[in-house]
């Protein structure tokens, strides 16, 4: 159960506000008999676990904790359970460079040989706020490609 301070003994930080509104949220589900195991799922959850690879600096809000923090929460509060999932896979360069500029994919997916060169485990190419590290060019291939599977 919480600790003192609502967290997980399991490592979560949920506080107890959040694990509150999961409770509800998981009522509510119930209620709705959206929780049946033949209950159609109109929802769809797209993620894989190595998306978690993408990681920078500590102090960095995008970061895999948050992730897994975000998953926690649907978990308890019964939503993850009313998603569909799609299958995870990698989207090609060709699917990428039909809705995004050449240059910016070229940047994204062949970033990888130059951050194994870097002193960092991470650097930013576009900007003080997106970082890039060795993984970023798989991860961005499989958050696309999530969204287009069947």
């Amino acid at each position: 159960g919480p600790d003192q301070h609502g967290s997980q003994a399991s490592g979560s930080i949920t506080s107890a506000a959040a694990l509150a509104r999961a409770q509800g949220a998981r009522s509510w589900l119930e209620d709705n008999g959206l929780l049946k195991k033949n209950t159609s799922r109109l929802i769809v959850l797209a993620y894989d676990e190595d998306m978690a690879l993408h990681s920078g600096p500590s102090v960095h809000p995008e970061k895999p904790a948050r992730i897994q923090e975000v998953l926690h929460q649907l978990e308890t509060s019964g939503l993850l359970s009313a998603c569909a999932r799609a299958p995870a896979r990698e989207a090609t360069e060709e699917e990428l460079k039909r809705v995004h500029a050449v240059n910016f994919v070229d940047k994204v997916l062949h970033f990888e040989a130059t951050a194994k060169k870097k002193a960092k485990a991470y650097s930013f190419p576009f900007g003080p706020d997106t970082y890039v590290n060795e993984h970023t060019p798989r991860c961005a291939r499989l958050a696309a490609g999530c969204l287009l599977s069947p």
